[in-house]
């Protein structure tokens, strides 16, 4: 979505079509607050505040435990992001870090990127910070307030899923991929 512009087509001198990404995860069910484990899984990408931020969460919520993803199946990454309290995306931010976990019912937290978000909306979120440097000083507090409110848990959850839910859906996906056999394109370089 934030590549889909007027701006990108003139650039590459390309007629352009939306062709999200979309994951079917109907074969692995969600769980809610309830089901939520102290589980914080986070990305094995690499960003100058990755450290601090886990050390902090280590060291101010030592009841939770922390999984770097990588080198499993996507079913295990799946059960992990369907278990997890939190999760963390220390890469472009609007990645299958943040959205997975959200989609099974968890909260993730990124770093706004204005190259892959599709919106500077998404801003206004309290899991999302404006810098890593704003990460590693409120990630605590604000992981903290989620726990112990089930409500406002919930509420965020609900909201965001509800963000991809209309960036993402099958029927689109397919009717996306019919306009481009059709090499029906949306936007063309001028």
């Amino acid at each position: 979505h934030a590549y889909f512009s007027q701006e990108m087509a003139n650039k590459y001198d390309v007629p352009t079509l939306l062709l999200p990404a979309y994951t079917d995860l109907s074969s692995y069910p969600g769980c809610g607050f309830v089901g939520k484990e102290k589980l914080i899984i986070y990305s094995l990408d690499k960003a100058e505040h990755k450290g601090r931020c886990l050390q902090k969460i280590a060291a101010e919520l030592p009841d939770y435990k922390l999984i770097e993803i990588k080198d499993i199946t996507f079913d295990r990454f799946m059960d992990l992001a369907t278990r997890c309290m939190f999760s963390i995306t220390f890469g472009e931010g609007f990645d299958g870090y943040l959205a997975q976990p959200i989609l099974q019912g968890g909260i993730g937290f990124a770093v706004y990127n204005d190259d892959f978000f599709p919106s500077p909306h998404f801003k206004n979120y309290e899991n999302i910070f404006g810098s890593g440097e704003e990460m590693v000083s409120r990630i605590c507090d604000v992981m903290r307030k989620f726990a112990s409110d089930q409500h406002a848990y919930t509420d965020l959850n609900k909201k965001f899923a509800a963000e991809y839910d209309s960036l993402y859906s099958f029927e689109d996906y397919v009717e996306r991929v019919r306009k481009l056999s059709l090499r029906d394109f949306e936007i063309f370089p001028n």
